[in-house]
C-alpha cells in the first residue's frame, strides 16, 4: 500500500472509504468532518445526534451517505479532546487502515487525526497518521492458505489548504517509509519460524 499527501477536498475525493476522526463528547462536528457531514446532507450529525456512535477512543461506525466522493464513510472515535495523543492518533490511523482492508475498500482517502480539533500539530499528526496506517494494513501472510482481504492499493491523508499541504508532505513521506518499514520488517522477522533465521555475530 502506498502512502501520500494529497491536496484537495475530502468530501469530493474519490477513494474506496472515507475515513474521519470524531471525537468524544463532541457537540458538533469540526474542520473535514463538518464539511463531509454539508456534503452527505447531514448523515453525520444525525447519527451522532442518535447516539449510534459517540466518538469513544477506536470506536468504528460505516455510513454509507449519498453526496461523496466515496461510498462508504468510517469514522474513528478518537476519544475526549483532552486525551488526544500522538499515540492515539497514531492507533486511530491503525485501526481504519485494518477497518478498510477488511471492508475490501481497494483505496482510503483520511486526513491528519488528532489535528484540528484534536489539538495536535498538523505535521506531527500527519506522521503519527502515516505510520498507523502502514502499521494497521500489515499482515503477515507468508504461510497462510487464506491470506484474507487484499491489500489496499493505496491511503491518502488529504489537506486543503495548499501551503499546509507542501509542509505536511515530507512528514507523511517520513511517517510511512522510514519509521514504519523498520517495525513492518521486524514484524516480519517475528513471524517467520526459527528455522529461517539466522543469528549474526557482531
Amino acid at each position: 500500500m502506498k502512502v501520500m499527501l494529497r491536496q484537495g477536498d475530502v468530501a469530493g475525493r474519490r477513494a474506496g472509504v472515507l475515513a474521519l476522526g470524531v471525537l468524544e463528547r463532541a457537540r458538533e462536528l469540526t474542520g473535514a468532518a463538518r464539511a463531509v457531514d454539508r456534503a452527505a446532507r447531514g448523515a453525520l450529525s444525525a447519527m451522532l445526534s442518535r447516539r449510534d456512535f459517540t466518538g469513544r477512543f477506536l470506536e468504528t461506525q460505516v455510513l454509507y451517505p449519498r453526496g461523496l466522493g466515496a461510498p462508504r464513510v468510517l469514522l474513528v472515535g478518537l476519544g475526549p479532546a483532552e486525551q488526544v495523543t500522538l499515540a492515539r492518533a497514531r492507533q486511530a490511523a491503525a485501526q481504519v487502515a485494518g477497518c478498510a482492508r477488511d471492508l475490501r475498500a481497494g483505496t482510503l482517502a483520511t486526513v491528519a487525526l488528532g489535528g484540528g480539533a484534536g489539538g495536535l500539530d498538523p505535521a506531527r499528526a500527519a506522521q503519527a497518521t502515516a505510520e498507523g496506517l502502514v502499521l494497521g494494513h500489515y499482515r503477515f501472510t507468508a504461510y497462510k492458505s487464506d491470506p484474507g482481504a487484499p491489500p489496499l492499493s493505496r491511503a491518502e491523508i488529504l489537506e486543503l489548504d495548499t501551503a499546509r499541504a507542501r509542509a505536511l508532505r515530507t512528514a507523511v513521506e517520513r511517517g510511512a517509509r522510514a519509521v514504519s518499514s523498520s517495525r513492518i520488517s521486524a514484524r516480519d522477522r517475528g513471524g517467520a519460524p526459527g528455522s529461517l533465521l539466522y543469528a549474526v555475530n557482531r
